[in-house]
């Protein structure tokens, strides 16, 4: 039973939500659905038009990857031009997870050129694998993956991935380059236990010198991730989160962003 929700409108949408009535549930949110050409540009207007008070307990959710990519650049860029983000901006290369199902990552149609797989620790045994990063460099006609580590080439058959198996062992990500500066509000894509840094866990960022990056962590611990560190490329803005990122988070507010045009929504459950 959901049991977070204050008034009884809210508990009305959530029991509509929860037994797939997106459409109803949406009804009965009445003039607090907005329809507009730009809806991820729009959210960010209306996140950066509140006040710092306000912020701080407004959530930003996002139905899918490109509205909430466009969400995190559109806030960032807002708090840039305020001067909430100070001082000189770090050029990062970060990995972010392509959300896939285990059957979906047995096909290669999931695959292209440009992507990369990160195999988790003890390997992939079902696809020859030790644990790393590899490119993807082909995806071939007869449905085998060329894949590279930077030094060799291998190929893989994604039919050979096991269905059954429920280690997460493998995972398909995309590269993309991020800029940040100090204020900026980014989460984690991947654990480092060690340092106590979980995946999905919040972090701000402190400072950007020539030692590396300082971060405030979520358990309000002072950690510097010096240039090469691994978890340097594995973060993300997070001024946005998508309704995975979302579970356990409670907030006073939020701005929901849903588009029907985009894959795999979480609009049905909300």
């Amino acid at each position: 039973e959901n049991i977070r929700q204050r008034t009884d409108q809210l508990r009305t949408v959530a029991a509509l939500a929860n037994v797939g009535q997106a459409g109803q549930a949406l009804g009965v949110l009445g003039e607090k659905v907005i329809e507009h050409g730009a809806p991820a540009e729009h959210a960010a207007e209306r996140w950066l038009a509140l006040a710092p008070g306000d912020r701080d307990v407004t959530a930003v959710f996002a139905s899918g990857r490109e509205a909430r990519a466009t969400i995190n650049e559109e806030i960032q860029k807002g708090l840039a031009a305020e001067g909430t983000l100070r001082g000189e901006a770090v050029q990062l290369a970060v990995y972010e997870r392509v959300n896939l199902t285990r059957e979906e990552l047995r096909y290669p149609s999931s695959y292209r050129a440009g992507q990369t797989i990160e195999v988790g620790r003890g390997g992939a045994p079902d696809l020859g694998l030790r644990a790393g990063r590899f490119d993807i460099l082909k995806v071939q006609a007869n449905g085998r993956i060329e894949i590279s580590d930077g030094r060799r080439r291998f190929r893989i058959d994604p039919q050979r991935i096991t269905p059954g198996e429920r280690r997460d062992q493998i995972a398909l990500t995309e590269r993309k380059d991020i800029a940040l500066r100090e204020g900026d509000r980014i989460r984690w894509t991947a654990n480092d236990k060690e340092r106590g840094l979980h995946n999905a866990a919040l972090a701000r960022i402190l400072g950007v010198d020539a030692t590396g990056v300082t971060v405030e962590t979520a358990g309000c611990e002072k950690l510097t991730l010096a240039p090469g560190d691994p978890m340097l490329s594995r973060l993300d803005l997070a001024y946005a989160l998508n309704m995975h990122m979302a579970q356990g988070i409670t907030t006073d507010r939020a701005i929901t962003v849903m588009s029907s045009y985009e894959r795999n929504l979480s609009n049905q459950r909300l």
